[in-house]
Formats: C-alpha cells, sequence, structure tokens
C-alpha cells in the first residue's frame, strides 16, 4: 500500500511539474495601448511526439499585432503521457489590445 502511495505521488508531481508556458508577441503588441482582450482560444493538436500538426489555432488570426499563449496544462498531459506521446493537446490564447477596434470572436 505505502508503494502504491509513492508511485501516485511520484505520477502526480510529474504530471503537474511538466507543465509549461510559452508566450510570444507577434507584430507590435507590445507598444499598443488599450485594454488587453482575448482574441481566440483553442487547442493545438499534434501526432507523432509533436510531428504533425492537425490543428493550429494561429493560421486564422486576422489580425497581426498580438500575443500568444501556448501552454500544457494538466488536461493536455494526460491525453499526451496516456498516449505515450502519440496525441498531444497545447492550449492555445491569442490577446490582443482593442485600441484598433479588434472585436473578440465567440
Amino acid at each position: 500500500m505505502k508503494q502504491l502511495k509513492v508511485i501516485i505521488l511520484f505520477l502526480g508531481f510529474f504530471m503537474f511539474m511538466s507543465c509549461s508556458v510559452q508566450k510570444e508577441q507577434i507584430g507590435n503588441y507590445e507598444n499598443l495601448k488599450g485594454k488587453t482582450i482575448t482574441y481566440e482560444k483553442g487547442k493545438n493538436i499534434y501526432l507523432f511526439w509533436d510531428q504533425v500538426q492537425l490543428q493550429n489555432i494561429e493560421k486564422n488570426i486576422k489580425i497581426k499585432d498580438y500575443e500568444k499563449t501556448t501552454r500544457r496544462n494538466v488536461f493536455d498531459n494526460v491525453i499526451y503521457y496516456g498516449t505515450f506521446g502519440m496525441v498531444s493537446f497545447y492550449t492555445v490564447t491569442i490577446k490582443t489590445k482593442d485600441e484598433k477596434g479588434n472585436k473578440p470572436q465567440n
């Protein structure tokens, strides 16, 4: 029973520690003024250890100045490790500033 608790604790620790966040600023986002709004949110999907991309949120973006935040949360890690890396999800959030009249998509 003690070994099972240690294994569960190790796996839980490994899952939470492997959550990562990456931010990229595209265009002139840093110099824009205005309130930050979420323009789009979704998932990027990959196959075969991130070698083949099935879905890309960024390709439908119609603005040129934005911030892209890519993260792998706990659910994404469960899928990744549960399929031994064959299927991979990343949660992507696109943010912009509303000075140019950009409106968030619903």
